[in-house]
Formats: structure tokens, sequence, C-alpha cells
């Protein structure tokens, strides 16, 4: 319409500035988020997959797991170096840089391919972080959890005695990992909670039954 009044320049760069900063903030925090997720799915696995020092065949669930978790963890790492790359690309040609003509016709539209790119990855790490949590779920209640042909019989059925309990707190809450009887044993892994279910700490302990 011609009586519609079309924003200033500076009016849609101050709201494309704003626009990335909400993006860039909700995004790390997401990434942040999902990687605490991971790391805590691959420390519950690497309790339930080795005990004593020793390697005990589990279901092929947790083995996906396992998988997916390091394949989002190749994800993250290729995220941050190429996007560390290609802005530290950018910084030293802007240092060397007299004109704007960089800035307008390099710069800009690279930064846009950037931010396209960074998102492609962001939700790739999503999907696998899912991936990983749906895996995990189900390893965690298909029966057998332990029990293959050719696994110690003894040690099945120790192993199976395992089982997870929650505790309130305070400021959160924690989950703890029990081999046995939680009267009468410690817990093997202990992850804490905060009030927001943002994980504070995570625990692992060596114990004998």
């Amino acid at each position: 319409m011609e009586n519609e009044k079309k924003p200033k320049s500076d009016e849609l760069e101050k709201a494309r500035k704003e626009a990335n900063e909400y993006k860039y903030k909700q995004s790390s925090k997401g990434s942040e988020l999902i990687r605490k997720i991971v790391f805590l799915i691959i420390g519950s696995c690497w309790v339930l997959m080795f005990t004593k020092g020793k390697y005990h065949e589990t279901n092929i669930f947790l083995k996906v797991t396992i998988t997916c978790s390091f394949v989002y963890l190749l994800l993250d790492v290729m995220h941050y170096l190429w996007d560390t790359c290609s802005y530290h690309l950018h910084s030293q040609n802007l240092e060397l840089c007299t004109t704007t003509d960089y800035l307008e016709h390099v710069y800009k539209p690279s930064d846009l391919q950037i931010s396209k790119r960074s998102f492609i990855f962001f939700i790739l790490k999503v999907i696998f972080c899912f991936i990983v949590s749906g895996a995990f779920l189900l390893g965690m209640f298909i029966n057998p959890l332990y029990g293959k042909s050719g696994t110690d019989p003894s040690a099945r059925n120790s192993l199976s005695d395992e089982k997870w309990e929650r505790d309130s707190l305070p400021d959160g809450y924690v989950w703890n990992l029990y081999k046995g009887d939680p009267k009468e044993t410690p817990p093997t892994l202990t992850i804490g909670f905060d009030n927001q279910s943002v994980v504070t700490n995570i625990e692992m302990k060596n114990v004998s039954k």
C-alpha cells in the first residue's frame, strides 16, 4: 500500500540483530541442555555395561544408545569447529579490509549461510538427542537387560537387581542407582538436579557387593 510506512534501514538492522541475538541465546541454552542429557545417558550406560571393571553384555538398545551418543558428540564438535574456523577467517579478512565492500558483499552473505548451516547442525543434534533418549529408555525397560548367551549367570543375577530411586532435596532432587537393596547398599551412581530439572552433578562410585 502507498500509505504504508516503510521501516528505516537502521530499524531493520536493529530488529535483525535482536532476532539473531535471541536465536543464538536460545540455541546455546538448548545445545547446553542437550549436551548434559547425552552425557548423563552415556554415564548411565557406562555404569550398566561396565561393573567391577568388566564389560557385561546388554541388549541391543543400550548399544544403539552408546553409538548414537558418540555420533551426537561428533556432530557437536564439527558444529563448533566449523563455525569457529569460518568466523576466524572473516575476522582476519575484516582486519585487513579498508572499505565496506567486504562487509557488504562477502561477510553478510556468508554470515547468513553460516547461520543456516548452524541451525541445521542444531536440528541434527536435537534429533540424535531424541534417538539417544528413546533407545536408552527402551533399553532400560527391555527384559532382560543382561543375560545374553555367554554371560556369567552369577553376574546376571547381581546386575539385574539394579534399580533407580528418587530423593527430594530442598533445592532440587537426586536420582540414585542401587545395585541390590537400597536399604543395605550405597548408590553406585548419583545424579543431582536443581528445581528446573537441570543436571547439577553426576557422581559414580565403585561399590562392590
